[in-house]
């Protein structure tokens, strides 16, 4: 039995995954695109989301990573070439890495963008903006990649340094375009850090310019995010619960502004009421 409690899996001892317990005909591809995504699902019978490496190096502030996503590793070339053979052998199709970062250079990824050409195979993927290099870029498009999702997080740079994220803006910005020359579908993710608790927290100044994208940062528990945000409300049981709740409320916030009576219901009122007000508010 596979315990991730005591160490990080080895990828390398995984089995071969258990597809045919799956009805693949009901999966459609993973593409945050309408439109890419019914081109995909016209032209293949299967679609995937395979797994070619776990973890991650970094150590950015709102990011859930202790204890299972900390060490980065590769499942084995032959894992992964059995797993694509399973693809083109049940139709020819488009195959999506789950990967927290898919573009971490190394021999094996090089040799993984081989495969995939040679299978002629298309591909999307989760890659980090500020590792990536123009002649990645070059050979992810030549391999298949039709899809590429950048967690930029954030634009500014006084936030980005703040969450461990201390990259060069202009360089990044400078990719992205370059990506979007070669990759026909890039999509950049951002969060909003623009709420009055996490400015407060964080020592943020407030912008009223930074667009709302409606991805609130979720206070994980063990985060450093999350934990101050715990310490700041009194809360020690339950964190998983409260995280849960003030998602609720930063939707809220930005809706309807700062209401104590609300924002006391949706943190602190018992779970049932409070999930019925919240999803009350959100829906309207």
């Amino acid at each position: 039995m596979l315990d991730f409690r005591n160490a990080p899996v080895n990828l390398q001892e995984l089995p071969f995954p258990s597809f045919e317990k799956l009805d693949l005909l009901l999966y459609e591809p993973h593409a945050w695109i309408p439109e890419i995504e019914k081109h995909l699902i016209n032209e293949g019978n299967i679609n995937l989301a395979l797994e070619f490496s776990r973890g991650c190096p970094f150590t950015c502030g709102y990011c859930l990573k202790d204890g299972f996503r900390e060490k980065f590793r590769t499942k084995d070339s032959s894992q992964i070439e059995k797993e694509l053979d399973f693809v083109v052998d049940n139709g020819r199709s488009y195959v999506y890495f789950i990967d927290e970062i898919f573009n971490k250079p190394s021999k094996a990824l090089n040799l993984l963008l081989n495969q995939l050409k040679d299978r002629n195979l298309r591909f999307g993927n989760m890659s980090r903006p500020d590792i990536m290099t123009y002649e990645l870029v070059d050979k992810m498009a030549d391999s298949g990649c039709v899809y590429i999702e950048y967690g930029l997080e954030t634009s500014d740079p006084s936030t980005s340094k703040i969450m461990g994220k201390n990259v060069n803006q202009q360089k990044v910005r400078d990719l992205i375009e370059y990506t979007r020359e070669r990759i026909p579908v890039v999509n950049v993710f951002h969060l909003d850090f623009q709420s009055p608790d996490y400015i407060d927290i964080l020592n943020l100044e407030q912008d009223q310019n930074i667009e709302w994208h409606n991805r609130p940062i979720i206070p994980y528990p063990g985060t450093p995010i999350g934990e101050k945000l715990f310490e700041q409300y009194g809360v020690n049981k339950n964190k998983w619960e409260f995280a849960l709740r003030y998602v609720w409320w930063l939707q809220i916030e930005h809706s309807i502004g700062q209401n104590k009576n609300i924002k006391d219901t949706v943190l602190f009122s018992n779970y049932s009421r409070a999930k019925s007000a919240a999803y009350k508010m959100l829906s309207e």
